[in-house]
């Protein structure tokens, strides 16, 4: 009987770890491709979708591939009209790092809003788990220091993610991974001078992202602050690349998930996980009174020794034989033509 149980539960985890996205809404399709030809954008392919929202590949004439964020003004809520998307505009404008996907152009139309962005040229980390069902530690652990260099970055100027998961983070041409989506993300209480406060935590009250990425204090609903959260999400996406399953579960029911995650995760043997790591992980799965911070994260044994297999990683060097021959990144305003205005086209 314990034995059908456990594999129901891995079944459950799988299934969490690869769940499709909703079904966007697809009124007024017509007004898509002549808005952006206004722009000089011809739309391809869609490559994501969200339950208001879409993710087109597109080429920009002139420029390079790129990829479009289509949101719904019929299918979205009013919550994220008037809450959300003013404050995913407004996050995204200031974004300025190697490991955040690059942010070009705003449109907004009666219908809908247009972000264009960076095309990421290797996909999802969702989708290579798919493909490759748990990755070698050392290449797990170059993409976890890109991942926890951008969350560094974020949470010094003062913005939370709140939806960290795999399907959030992307690879570029060079295999460097790139965060995405700010569509829940918020920002810190800052000073006068313009300085992040980071005495005193700012509360957020705000349910966002998956259950199975949920750290516990979210999951009970009480105002909680967002940074060590954030954390906890890094958690298990780490945990998912060296795994290939989610270390609890995606199960609504917040009783048992949270019953789950007070046991522990649990490592399946083939997964071959070094103690080092282990104790990471366990650092990072604590009751947020104790949970380690980003600072501890990048003082950590496990995250400052280059694992043997990160320096064999032949990804790795194709990475850096590309970055020797291409152009440091520029700025957003010096390679795309930004339109960061509120312009409605009707």
């Amino acid at each position: 009987m314990q034995t059908k149980k456990t594999s129901d539960d891995h079944s459950g985890l799988q299934k969490a770890l690869f769940e499709q996205p909703g079904v966007t809404d697809s009124r007024r399709s017509s007004e898509t491709p002549s808005v952006l030809a206004k722009h000089n954008i011809i739309l391809g392919e869609v490559i994501g979708t969200g339950a208001f929202s879409c993710v087109k590949k597109g080429c920009a004439l002139g420029f390079k591939d790129v990829a479009v964020k289509i949101i719904s003004k019929n299918a979205a809520t009013q919550c994220v009209l008037v809450k959300f998307m003013p404050r995913e505009l407004e996050i995204i404008k200031k974004l300025r790092h190697k490991n955040i996907i690059v942010y070009y152009e705003y449109i907004e139309t009666t219908m809908r809003y247009y972000i264009v962005m960076q095309y990421a040229e290797k996909g999802s980390l969702l989708e290579l788990l798919k493909k490759e069902g748990k990755l070698e530690e050392g290449r797990a652990w170059r993409y976890f220091n890109q991942l926890i260099g951008a969350v560094k970055y974020i949470h010094s100027i003062g913005i939370v993610h709140r939806d960290i998961k795999c399907e959030n983070i992307v690879f570029d041409a060079r295999d460097r991974l790139k965060l995405i989506d700010f569509g829940f993300a918020c920002q810190m209480n800052t000073k006068a001078d313009g300085s992040v406060e980071m005495i005193m935590p700012t509360m957020s009250k705000t349910f966002c992202g998956s259950h199975a990425y949920a750290s516990p204090e979210i999951l009970r609903f009480a105002p909680y602050d967002p940074v060590p959260s954030d954390v906890w999400a890094c958690g298990v996406v780490l945990f998912s690349m060296v795994c290939g399953k989610l270390p609890f579960t995606n199960a609504k029911v917040v009783a048992v998930l949270l019953k789950i995650i007070s046991e522990g995760p649990r490592y399946p043997k083939e997964a071959n996980v070094t103690d080092k790591l282990k104790y990471l992980l366990s650092e990072i799965f604590k009751p947020v009174e104790e949970r380690i911070s980003v600072a501890g994260i990048r003082k950590n044994s496990w995250f400052r020794t280059i694992p043997a297999t990160a320096i064999k990683d032949p990804v790795k060097r194709v990475e850096n034989a590309a970055a020797e021959n291409e152009p440091t990144d520029q700025l957003p305003e010096k390679r795309f033509k930004l339109d960061n205005s509120r312009t409605r086209l009707c």
